[in-house]
């Protein structure tokens, strides 16, 4: 389903299509695995081309078991003799299905474990797709950066994050749990990061151009000593 049709419901689409998960949790852990692919790194979430590519993702501790989930796809692996780093780092070769994870909002979602309890993982990654390319000023998390169509802010729950547009744009509505995107003139916008992640739809107003962003709220920080 192409983002152009049904804007109105662009949002439900959206997280309908990105496999996340229906269950209710108390407390949201900050994702920090680290995730490399095609020239790209970042710790916890981020963003990477959507192409085929080899997805090198490494845990700070030794990992039992790696679960990868997008919205097609969903598979368990446990570390043999070709991991690396005494089984702290995997690498996965992504070939993304033309009909589901090239259009839309198709995350995946990187999941570690291990024996004791202490080292779990976590990581989300996006993927830049032709139907989301106008671009957007991001200040996440006391950053301030460009925004090629796709962004991902992670930041404690209760923060605030500001986008800016060029040209007036209209704000999807995101699932209820949510906090909107509130603004006073259609450029500049402010989201209060809810816990969890929330998907946020923007659309040129009289054009067919349009933009996402996924906040990452987390309660709490895992401790790695």
């Amino acid at each position: 389903m192409k983002l152009y049709f049904l804007f109105a419901l662009s949002v439900v689409v959206l997280m309908s299509c990105s496999s996340s998960p229906t269950m209710v949790v108390d407390e949201y852990y900050k994702h920090d695995l680290t995730i490399s692919g095609d020239g790209r790194e970042f710790k916890g979430v981020g963003v990477l081309k959507a192409k085929a590519q080899k997805i090198k993702i490494k845990s700070p501790g030794e990992i039992s078991l790696l679960t990868i989930t997008t919205c097609f796809r969903d598979f368990s692996v446990e570390p043999d003799k070709n991991w690396l780093e005494n089984k702290r780092v995997y690498e996965y070769v992504y070939t993304p299905a033309d009909d589901l994870e090239l259009s839309g909002s198709c995350m995946m979602r990187i999941n570690s474990f291990d024996r004791t309890g202490k080292r779990h993982g976590w990581a989300l990654v996006d993927f830049e797709t032709s139907d989301s390319k106008m671009t957007y000023q991001l200040q996440c998390n006391g950053t301030d950066k460009s925004v090629a169509g796709v962004g991902i802010c992670q930041t404690r729950a209760g923060l605030y994050q500001i986008l800016h547009f060029q040209k007036p744009v209209i704000a999807g509505t995101p699932m209820a749990r949510c906090a909107k995107a509130v603004t006073d003139d259609d450029l500049t916008f402010q989201i209060e990061t809810s816990s969890g992640e929330c998907v946020y739809m923007f659309k040129e107003k009289g054009a067919a151009n349009y933009s996402r962003l996924t906040t990452v709220g987390y309660d709490k920080i895992p401790i790695r000593q």
